[in-house]
């Protein structure tokens, strides 16, 4: 066996361990579907996504030429916190036209798109975003999808120690190894 094989051998093995291993320790949580098309003043739409949601608006409502009635343009948003030490950090994905992937024919399957990503820490009243990227977004399961897919997540932990929030993502029962990141936070 040739060292390269050996090597691709052992890659794949560590590679299908990896969510094991990263599954343990802190809590997982499975991030909510939110849909943001009625306003509200949360920090979901005042922090996080506000020029997204507003460049959005603009698209729709100029470039599409559609009334939005004062409401949002059709956008979601996967949202999930943690609490710890009078502090809570947030998570959110959203889905919209910055995505990349993800079929869009009646025909596919499920399968995940990369979004944009932002981390928010919330601190004596004030609210402001510490990490930015790309996250992997899934829809929320059908009602009547197929078993495989009844579960399909996106999930998240937080570490508050490390100050390391980890995602993965759960499609069609199998772990997606390219969802799976990890981002450090600066406090």
């Amino acid at each position: 066996m040739t060292p390269w094989v050996r090597g691709l051998g052992l890659a794949l093995g560590l590679a299908s361990a990896a969510p094991a291993a990263f599954g343990q320790g802190a809590e997982w949580k499975t991030m909510e579907h939110h849909d943001l098309t009625d306003k509200s003043s949360d920090a979901l739409q005042t922090v996080l996504w506000r020029s997204e949601i507003a460049d959005q608006n603009t698209y729709v409502s100029q470039k599409l030429g559609r009334d939005l009635q004062g409401r949002n343009a059709s956008m979601v948003a996967l949202v999930q916190s943690f609490d710890f030490a009078a502090k809570r950090v947030e998570v959110s994905v959203l889905s919209s036209r910055k995505c990349e992937g993800g079929a869009n024919h009646n025909a596919s399957g499920p399968e995940h798109s990369l979004c944009p990503l932002k981390i928010a820490l919330t601190e004596a009243g004030q609210t402001r975003v510490v990490a930015e990227g790309t996250g992997c977004f899934v829809e929320a399961p059908e009602r009547d999808a197929a078993p495989p897919h009844q579960q399909d997540a996106i999930q998240v932990q937080f570490d508050p120690k490390q100050g390391v929030l980890k995602m993965r993502a759960l499609l069609g029962g199998r772990w997606v190894p390219e969802c799976t990141r990890s981002f450090a936070l600066s406090r």
